[in-house]
């Protein structure tokens, strides 16, 4: 079956490996970028456990932030609020702070639609 890249015990530890098993899953079923938001199915801000799946993935525990993961690429868009805290959280990870609305800084719609 196509989810076998990972197993179903997974239980990674560190960044890294998460995006490696994401990656290996990703691959199985042809995505070429898979987007997490931090909201739940009901576009809530503040989220329950089970729904805190970009906090999980990219460790920032912001309330507000958006990740895209491609093949060679893990990035992490989010406001001025969250600038300094995600800097630190994400520190010596492979994850690439993305600041929105800072000059230079391309937003997430405007970056994938560069790529395609």
């Amino acid at each position: 079956r196509k989810g076998t890249p990972l197993c179903e015990n997974f239980d990674a530890k560190s960044s890294q490996e998460k995006l490696a098993g994401l990656r290996s899953l990703m691959r199985a079923y042809g995505l070429g970028a898979y987007f997490v938001p931090s909201g739940d199915a009901h576009s809530s801000e503040y989220v329950g456990l089970a729904d805190q799946r970009r906090e999980w993935l990219t460790g920032f525990t912001g309330s507000a932030g958006t990740a895209l993961v491609t093949e060679s690429e893990a990035l992490l868009w989010t406001d001025g609020r969250y600038f300094i805290q995600a800097a630190e959280q994400l520190a010596g990870t492979e994850w690439v702070l993305m600041k929105s609305q800072q000059p230079g800084v391309q937003e997430l719609e405007d970056w994938v639609n560069q790529r395609q």
